[in-house]
């Protein structure tokens, strides 16, 4: 400021000098020149003044604008000291909080450590809280699973009051009708027992001639089997060695050796599929698929069951695959009265001292290459062996454990099995059939049931039939045929008939075993199907109902092999994985109370899982279910395609 204003005065005292200078200079001319003189340097020093007085208000105005911006800087400088005396005394508060922040923490450290020990201890007894929670868990699940029995036997007491009810009535009716024959027998009996000693004396004579004719009886039973053997191996040595296996060796298929002109298993499934439409035979694709997978999926899973309404097709799908596929098929009518494996293979009769064999074990036997030196002959080696399907008809008009339960578990010994070659390896899983006297051994032949046998069973779901037990279940891939979308089926068989003509060529073991062990699942779906089904299954372990190793490998090997997986199709594992939900997981919830809290707890969840594979067919005949008001226990149906 003093510098703008020294500045200035400097300034106006120049101005001034050059004023009087040039005032000055006037005079003189004036006094020496003439007027023309006095004139001209009188303009010339008013020119000099006039440019010496702008340039001097030049400097004005530059000063002038200078003195703004040093009154700017002042300004700045008084409000940065400002900031400065607050900043310091901030700082000076902030130095004081950390200082108190510092003795706090000081304080602290001793509260945590403190903190620390009780937090070890009340660990200690968080274990053992917990310790106790899942005894109380255990002993919680066994209350409900005895609650749950209490309610199903109360239920059933419900149902026999009712029935007592009724037949509490009935009896007070015939209690009066009673208690008079009751006084009539009475006096019968004062007559009766007038007669018993006579009786007494005639019952120990007739008790005596029925020992003597037991002991007689027993006797004479003993020479008929006798004679019965005794004949039966005169017989045996009259006709010969060979009519005692006669039945059993005659071939029950004739041999073609022709081959499938293609082993492309999408465009022969895809071809099969497209004239079963042109022949106006109506199958869901997601049926054809599901049996297609099923029967590669035999490793696993031996049984291939066709359930539902009676006139759906069932046993029409498994005749019209083999035909078009070029195999063999067999159907055998299960009949009520089966109850062991003899009803399926066949029995030796001792009278004529040979076996009576069934269409099935004729057929077996032919392609048994290890234990008939026949069908070595003919077949080089396995994978030469032409594939059959076996269609037991109305599987569940007998109960099924009975006739083929045996047979379930020589096809699971089977798949353990290295070396067929190894007669000893091969021995658990082969069929013994009886041939001569019962424990003679060396008289009885040996049956092993190759790849090349697939097995398919249908069953009607009425009362007039049995259902299904866990171990089948287990075993095999239940496909359920709802009622058809029309009833005015027109098919023509003509047509199939003319696409794949019967007996003209058959598909070897080597090509089947082509399309059942070239698959794999990759990473992605894998891991999919690991978190989809570990999940479904800690929910049924929630509910008591969980399932073990032999399901989940049964439900990897059908995803695997079922057809598109492999070519990453997502739509397709997603229809493979609903199959599996729907054959495997969901028939074990049956019977399960829908009343109890954990369990509708763990159905809700099991709903939003089975959402996530986008099946809405699926999801809606689950959530049926579970949402109605009117079911007391779970009941699976089966998804209607």
């Amino acid at each position: 400021m003093i510098y703008v204003i020294l500045t200035a005065v400097v300034s106006i005292g120049i101005l001034l000098g050059v004023v009087a200078f040039s005032a000055s200079m006037y005079h003189r001319a004036c006094k020496l020149n003439p007027y023309n003189l006095k004139k001209s340097r009188l303009e010339a020093a008013i020119t000099a003044g006039t440019s010496q007085l702008y340039m001097l208000r030049n400097e004005i105005k530059h000063l002038q604008e200078q003195e703004l911006e040093v009154k700017r800087i002042i300004d700045k400088k008084e409000a940065m000291e400002k900031f400065i005396n607050d900043f310091q005394e901030e700082y000076d508060n902030k130095t004081k909080l950390f200082n108190d922040i510092n003795n706090d923490i000081e304080g602290a450290k001793d509260k945590l450590e403190a903190a620390n020990k009780n937090i070890e201890e009340k660990n200690n007894e968080i274990i053992e809280l917990e310790r106790q929670i899942d005894k109380g868990n255990k002993d919680l699940n066994e209350a409900e699973r005895k609650y749950q029995e209490i309610c199903e036997k109360i239920n059933e007491s419900n149902d026999s009051i009712e029935a007592l009810k009724d037949e509490i009535e009935t009896l007070k009716v015939t209690r009066d009708d009673l208690n008079s024959e009751i006084r009539n027998l009475e006096n019968e009996k004062k007559q009766l027992e007038r007669e018993n000693d006579a009786a007494r004396q005639r019952k120990s004579e007739i008790g005596d001639a029925i020992k003597a004719a037991q002991d007689k009886l027993v006797e004479l039973t003993s020479e008929i089997n006798k004679l019965t053997v005794e004949i039966g191996g005169k017989i045996g040595m009259r006709e010969g060695s060979q009519t005692r296996w006669e039945d059993l060796d005659r071939p029950y298929f004739n041999v073609i050796s022709e081959t499938p002109e293609t082993d492309d298993e999408n465009r022969m499934l895809e071809d099969f599929s497209e004239t079963l439409k042109d022949s106006k035979i109506i199958f869901d694709d997601r049926i054809i698929n599901a049996f297609h997978t099923g029967l590669k999926a035999e490793d696993a899973s031996p049984l291939v069951v066709l359930a539902g309404i009676s006139g759906t097709g069932k046993s029409l799908l498994p005749s019209l695959y083999a035909q078009a596929f070029g195999m063999n098929f067999l159907s055998v009518a299960v009949q009520p009265r089966w109850d062991s494996p003899q009803d399926m293979f066949g029995f030796y009769n001792y009278m004529q001292n040979r076996y009576k064999a069934t269409e099935l074990s004729r057929m077996l036997w032919q392609y048994d290459i290890y234990n008939n030196e026949s069908a070595a002959n003919n077949f080089s080696e396995e994978g030469d062996l032409p594939m059959n399907i076996v269609l037991l008809d109305e599987m569940n008009l007998a109960r099924v454990e009975y006739y083929f339960s045996d047979m379930l578990s020589k096809l699971e010994i089977r798949r353990n099995i290295t070396d067929r070659s190894s007669a000893e390896e091969r021995m658990p899983a082969e069929i013994e059939i009886e041939g001569g006297a019962i424990g003679d051994t060396t008289s009885a032949r040996r049956l092993f049931v190759n790849s090349n046998v697939l097995f398919v069973g249908t069953m009607n779901e009425d009362e007039t039939t049995q259902s299904l037990s866990d171990k089948v279940m287990d075993r095999a891939n239940v496909l359920r045929f709802g009622k058809p979308a029309s009833i005015n089926a027109n098919m023509n068989i003509s047509v199939f008939n003319e696409k794949y003509p019967k007996a003209e060529f058959n598909m070897q073991l080597k090509q089947w075993n082509r399309w059942c062990h070239s698959q794999n699942l990759n990473p992605s779906f894998r891991n999919m199907l690991d978190e989809i089904v570990s999940h479904l299954n800690d929910e049924m372990a929630n509910i008591g109902r969980p399932f073990a190793y032999r399901v989940w490998r049964s439900i990897e090997t059908y995803v695997s092999l079922y057809p598109g997986v492999a070519a990453g199709d997502r739509g397709k594992f997603n229809a493979a994985l609903s199959d599996q939900i729907e054959m495997k997981i969901l028939p074990k919830l049956n019977g399960v109370d829908l009343s109890v809290p954990k369990v509708k707890t763990a159905l809700t969840s099991m709903n939003g899982i089975i959402e996530g594979v986008k099946d809405q067919k699926l999801s809606s005949a689950f959530e049926n279910i579970i949402s109605n008001t009117d079911n007391v226990f779970f009941q699976w149906k089966g998804v209607e395609r």
